[in-house]
């Protein structure tokens, strides 16, 4: 494969491959660790593209992990195959890894197919599976017992998902101490009204 051959590849991407990419992510970076939805601002949540694609073999050969590592075609270098869908601050830290060790090709093509793995996993639950996340909690004794949404959710797959990506949260900030009635007479009348209030109605 010469030099010459991959300079008259043009470096855009087909609206085909770009919409099937996308699809694939489901709209999240495919970096690991990094869920950030790509339509949209994190901090506004005002519609945006923050989504770039990045080449896992590098479209030059003096990349990071250049092309002399691909062993298709060179269109194919722009084929979805060979690109990621990631957020503007993790494509960064790809491209910063100018020797392609720590984030190597073979790492990468990893990453990606777990993540379109999960999306088709995740997806194809049925939406007769879907539960709303209810947190409760409260002190043990002089310790707090604190709650996270997306343990409770993660812990629901495969067999349930989240309908909603906020919980109902049950829980109360009460000044009364767990050990006096005042506390047990006010969390209970507490219960009782937010249940009324937050889970009667999804229940009907």
């Amino acid at each position: 494969m010469s030099t010459k051959k991959v300079k008259h590849i043009t470096r855009a991407i087909d609206r085909k491959v770009e919409r099937e990419l996308w699809g694939r992510a489901a709209g999240r970076c495919q970096f690991q660790g990094c869920p950030q939805l790509v339509y949209k601002s994190s901090v506004t949540q005002e519609r945006v593209n923050a989504a770039e694609m990045a080449h896992i073999y590098s479209f030059s050969d003096d990349g990071p992990r250049g092309w002399k590592g691909f062993f298709g075609n060179p269109k194919d270098l722009n084929s979805v195959e060979n690109l990621m869908l990631v957020c503007r601050g993790c494509h960064n830290l790809i491209d910063a890894d100018k020797a392609g060790v720590k984030y190597s090709a073979e790492l990468l093509l990893g990453w990606k197919k777990a993540h379109e793995n999960r999306v088709r996993l995740v997806t194809g639950i049925s939406h007769e599976r879907r539960s709303h996340v209810i947190l409760y909690g409260g002190k043990i004794g002089e310790e707090d017992s604190p709650l996270q949404f997306d343990l409770a959710a993660d812990a629901m797959f495969p067999i349930r998902y989240p309908a909603d990506e906020r919980p109902i949260n049950l829980t109360m900030q009460c000044e009364h101490e767990d050990k006096t009635p005042e506390f047990w007479a006010t969390e209970s009348a507490h219960l009782r009204a937010r249940f009324e209030r937050e889970i009667r109605p999804r229940i009907s």
